[in-house]
């Protein structure tokens, strides 16, 4: 028995080395443990409710990533290039943001904001990026585009 656990655990730890040479000791992480230390902040102004927000996320490894549903859902992957965000309020609402990572091991905090404008809904999004400027959106009713 401690032979075939030695044996399982020799194998992982071979695969994690063949998998960090190939893709990166962090990716590794990602990949099998869910780390991240990416961080995802959502507000919203009375009377909207952060129960009725989803963030979705599409990058160059993933798509359509539910981030954010009322709760954070899943960590945010650490992935070169664009990153869009498909921001819905109730099912009602969208508005997409889009930022472009230059280097995948950069940690940052997203931010989205949510306060209620009239009848309308504005979000905003602040990240913690030196090349980014706060961006705000009006966010569109659902089957207009």
């Amino acid at each position: 028995m401690k032979s075939f656990l030695k044996i399982i655990l020799i194998t992982f730890l071979l695969l994690i080395t063949f998998m960090s040479v190939k893709i990166g000791f962090q990716k590794v992480l990602l990949y099998f443990f869910d780390i991240s230390s990416n961080e995802l902040i959502v507000e919203v102004e009375k009377p909207l409710l952060k129960s009725k927000v989803k963030i979705e996320l599409s990058c160059e490894d993933y798509n359509n990533i539910v981030l954010y549903k009322g709760e954070e859902k899943k960590a945010i992957c650490n992935e070169y290039g664009p990153y869009h965000f498909l921001v819905s309020y109730d099912n009602k609402y969208y508005a997409k943001f889009r930022h472009f990572r230059e280097n995948w091991h950069d940690q940052y905090s997203y931010t989205f904001k949510f306060q209620q404008v009239g009848k309308s809904i504005s979000v905003s999004l602040d990240i913690d990026d030196m090349d980014w400027k706060e961006s705000s959106l009006m966010m569109k009713p659902k089957g207009l585009k």
